[in-house]
């Protein structure tokens, strides 16, 4: 073990893409480890309520990227034991312009290399993940997908640590609520795929109720929020957590269309409310239990269909949705990786550049 206590520990969280599931992820981090923490973040601004992370203590943001690498440049300097790099970017940065003490611990909240739309940047990411591995202290992953792509780049498996999200247990739900919702959340871009929702809508007319909601709680490329209106799905634009979660507990599901991820943090969020989730076969969305999986939009109108046309399969659904919340996905299990991934003696990182 380290030689301080953890509560003695300075741990910098760097993030340069401060927003979304990512800022839910870090706050968690902060409530479920003694460690003292500290954030620099790059802000994306329309992804975030700053509102909903006011009490993250010792909070530097800013919304340059030139900005945000001159304060790590002075950060450096402190005397901190963990220097914990949230995304790529950050990840490049903390692990090129190393502080001179602390040790790096990453958490790459979805390689770009395993599906990013440009090739060239899907080869650049791979070769710059496959150079800097061997400076990586410590991968905190969030899946045992995103542990094995480690592993595969090289990195000596004693030295990955799973951390399961953590969310408490809403309220049971009764039964379906009326009018029916379906809900998407992210950014709307290539990434989540939304054309595979506006697809879901079309095959579902005529199957669903007239009044059925349609909602993308995020925002993001224009064109295809025209497209949306057009097709009568309501983009929402970023909204505060608690109003995400009231979404995500009154719907029927939770539709993710993602086309890679690390593990998102909104899954776990919607089976925390009951909410039974319906997302694209991809490993991440495999991993976890109770989630439906499909390959194409017509698959999962079907599961939606289903679950729709029988209340007896939505309820047992909604009820092993929070029942792998509270197996898996609970504080004590992140909290028991962070102390690990923060004070305990792993392999030193051999061969740095």
């Amino acid at each position: 073990m380290n030689s301080k206590n953890p509560e003695d520990l300075r741990v910098l969280h760097l993030v340069e893409a401060f927003g979304g599931g990512v800022a839910t992820v870090i706050a968690q981090y902060i409530d479920h480890s003694q460690v003292q923490h500290e954030v620099l973040a790059r802000i994306r601004v329309s992804d975030v309520d700053m509102d909903d992370f006011s009490g993250i203590p010792k909070f530097k943001g800013t919304t340059s990227l030139v900005e945000f690498v001159k304060l790590w440049l002075v950060l450096r300097r402190e005397d901190f034991d963990v220097v914990h790099a949230h995304s790529s970017v950050a990840g490049v940065i903390a692990r090129v312009i190393r502080h001179p003490r602390a040790r790096v611990v990453y958490t790459p909240h979805a390689f770009a290399f395993s599906g990013h739309k440009s090739k060239i940047v899907r080869l650049v990411s791979y070769l710059i993940e496959k150079l800097l591995v061997s400076r990586t202290d410590v991968a905190l992953v969030v899946s045992d997908h995103e542990g094995l792509l480690f592993s595969k780049l090289g990195l000596n498996p004693l030295k990955i640590i799973c951390a399961p999200h953590a969310l408490e247990i809403g309220s049971e739900r009764t039964g379906i609520d009326k009018p029916i919702q379906i809900t998407a959340v992210g950014r709307i871009g290539f990434q989540k795929r939304p054309e595979w929702f506006l697809a879901l809508k079309t095959r579902l007319e005529g199957d669903l109720p007239k009044d059925t909601r349609w909602i993308w709680i995020g925002d993001g490329d224009e064109s295809v929020k025209r497209e949306f209106a057009l097709q009568g799905i309501h983009a929402s634009g970023w909204l505060p957590i608690k109003e995400v979660k009231a979404h995500l507990g009154q719907s029927l599901v939770l539709f993710h269309a993602a086309r890679y991820e690390g593990l998102p943090m909104v899954v776990i969020e919607s089976m925390s409310l009951g909410t039974p989730v319906v997302a694209s076969d991809i490993a991440p969305h495999r991993s976890i239990p109770s989630v439906f999986t499909f390959q194409s939009p017509g698959e999962a109108a079907n599961l939606i269909l289903d679950l729709a046309q029988n209340p007896e399969l939505w309820l047992s659904s909604s009820r092993n949705a929070q029942s792998t919340i509270k197996e898996i996905f609970n504080a004590h299990n992140q909290s028991a990786a962070l102390l690990k991934a923060y004070s305990e003696v792993l392999p030193t990182a051999a061969g740095r550049l």
